[in-house]
């Protein structure tokens, strides 16, 4: 009898113990498995993603008797002098204290991403104790740019002076030197009357002793960014499967001489390169890698598709639902397709912008549409259109070359020269090598736009840009550009203490007198000169801008407006939000 009731209490406890697997194991908790994935953002941080800054010494020839002389000795003249007897410069010192040359350091920034190849734009300065005067009109010899770093920053524990030890070379920049700039880039300012000009004297004699070389610096490496794996995920094992994935996602990609976009270096480390189509849009892409799930890819039917498209369609997660969907590649278009329907403008540009990223030509219309009506989403709208060189992109954006907004004409240009510079909409014409003339969208209204980094370019939209006579200016240090009331034409001249007088004679046409400035040697600094003093004077017949790019806002406070305002009913009002209030 005891035997019994011990069978019986051990088959009721067989049953408990099969009663919670079965518990563990109901629909609704395999269902929350499927639609669970692990993915490589859980087992990897990303590394290498920061600007690279790098600098190195050079030679500015050319100068109008500005140079000063040999310059102080340093360790930054040496190098310099060692460089020379490398380039079979016999006379090095007659070379340097040359009073057309003088010695700078120079200071770049390689971008995260770059490729080799790549433009920069450098800064060169004057080292302390330099008696250079000016650096206007001089031309930066080849000079090689390395990577620096301090002792204390490689060794925390070291107790001598910090010192900048000298790392890789990763770049070279040479070209036209362009002064009278401020700190940011911005054309310091003469002004337009005497009185304004001898109040800025010593402001515009400090412009000249710091120079621009805008994309003189050319990346000479290929830096690829980098995946860390977690401490305890630091297995060979895991690196490979992090690298195969993230392969399997992106078919096709280079990094260096192989023919992966990802490669596992050690066990704790995997070497990542960029995609064509992410170029201009670094933090997207590395969004999408992290969201690619590590163990597979999952089911077409599965719960974690299903689990994103139905999230696609919420506009407080929109943008993250996008993000997993297109991790999963070419499967998820017809769910993306589909949100492209959606009512919410943050589902609908969530949604174009991840078919853009796949390469699919459907999310054109709406990513033009969203950008101009949606300001806040206009820098992205217009960054995933010029990834992607198919018709219907490149026909939107020259749509947008003709629109009224400044920006969004400016961001259209700049979009259409990614994909194809040479494309007749936006190619332009290098005026003496000094600066880029660009005439596009001559069916639209005026508009002037220059740049005051990255590019030396004077873009004009539309027709009739004119001055407006009668007028007499001064333009930079040697030139003067003069008109009677009723003339016709303009006499543009230049006083050169070295090269003399020149004059020449052209129409009214504002390309016509950029043309002529650029023929008498006047520099991109004296274009811009000639464009501020005209608007300041009201001599220029449409309207004058500059840099007028898209913010891009950071993502986290897009997030944080979708959530506020599903429907975007207020674009201004958005606006006005996401600068009033600091990102979350």
């Amino acid at each position: 009898m005891k035997k019994r009731w011990i069978c019986v209490a051990l088959c009721f406890g067989l049953m408990g113990c099969l009663n919670t697997r079965a518990r563990l194991q109901s629909p609704e908790d395999t269902a929350e498995k499927e639609a669970r994935e692990r993915t490589i953002g859980e087992v990897t941080e990303v590394a290498n993603a920061e600007p690279t800054p790098v600098m190195g010494v050079g030679l500015v020839v050319d100068l109008q008797g500005t140079g000063g002389g040999m310059p102080p000795a340093s360790s930054w003249r040496s190098a310099l002098e060692n460089e020379l007897k490398k380039h079979k410069i016999r006379d090095v010192s007659g070379v340097l204290s040359h009073p057309d040359h003088t010695m700078v350091i120079i200071t770049g920034v390689i971008p995260p991403g770059a490729r080799k190849g790549d433009p920069i734009d450098v800064v060169v300065s004057l080292p302390e104790g330099s008696r250079c005067t000016s650096l206007r009109g001089g031309n930066l010899l080849r000079a090689d740019l390395y990577s620096y770093d301090s002792t204390r920053n490689i060794n925390p524990n070291y107790k001598g002076a910090d010192q900048m030890l000298k790392g890789n070379k990763l770049a070279v920049a040479e070209g036209p030197v362009l002064v009278g700039m401020d700190g940011t880039g911005k054309l310091v300012a003469r002004g337009t009357s005497k009185d304004a000009r001898a109040d800025n004297k010593e402001s515009v004699e400090e412009s000249q002793k710091v120079g621009r070389v805008w994309g003189g610096g050319q990346c000479i490496v290929d830096p690829p960014l980098a995946l860390m794996l977690k401490p305890d995920h630091q297995y060979s094992r895991i690196a490979a499967q992090v690298a195969q994935r993230i392969n399997q996602s992106f078919p096709g990609g280079k990094l260096g001489g192989t023919d992966s976009i990802a490669v596992a270096k050690t066990k704790s480390l995997v070497l990542l390169g960029v995609p064509n189509q992410y170029r201009s849009n670094l933090p997207h892409y590395l969004r999408v890698v992290r969201a690619i799930p590590l163990d597979r890819s999952p089911p077409i039917d599965g719960a974690y598709r299903r689990k994103w498209s139905e999230q696609l369609l919420e506009p407080s997660k929109a943008l993250s639902a996008a993000i997993r969907l297109e991790a999963l590649g070419e499967e998820s278009v017809p769910a993306l397709v589909s949100a492209l329907k959606a009512p919410s403008p943050w589902t609908r540009f969530a949604a174009a912008q991840s078919l853009a990223y796949l390469r699919k030509p459907a999310c054109a219309e709406e990513l033009a549409r969203l950008a101009r009506e949606q300001p806040v989403l206009r820098a992205y709208c217009l960054s995933a259109l010029a990834s992607l060189n198919e018709s219907a992109c490149q026909i939107r954006l020259a749509d947008l070359l003709r629109d009224k907004d400044p920006e969004l004409r400016y961001g259209a240009f700049c979009g259409l020269r990614k994909l194809d510079e040479r494309d007749p909409e936006v190619a332009g014409q290098n005026l003496n090598n000094a600066f880029w003339l660009h005439l596009v969208a001559k069916d639209s209204p005026p508009l002037v736009h220059v740049l005051h980094s990255k590019r030396p370019e004077v873009v004009l939209f539309g027709n009739n840009h004119t001055l407006a006579s009668p007028f007499r200016l001064a333009i930079g240090d040697e030139f003067t550009i003069t008109a009677g009331k009723d003339d016709a034409h303009c006499t543009i001249s230049r006083f050169s203490k070295v090269k003399g007088v020149a004059n020449k004679q052209c129409s009214l046409n504002l390309a016509d007198v950029l043309k002529g400035l650029a023929e008498l040697g006047g520099s991109y600094g004296d274009a811009l000169d000639l464009l501020r003093t005209c608007d300041e004077t009201g001599r220029l017949s449409c309207e004058l801008y500059s840099d007028a790019l898209p913010r891009r806002y950071e993502i986290a406070e897009l997030a944080n407006l979708s959530a506020k305002d599903p429907q975007m009913r207020n674009p201004q009002a958005i606006l006005q939000a996401v600068h009033r209030e600091p990102a979350p």
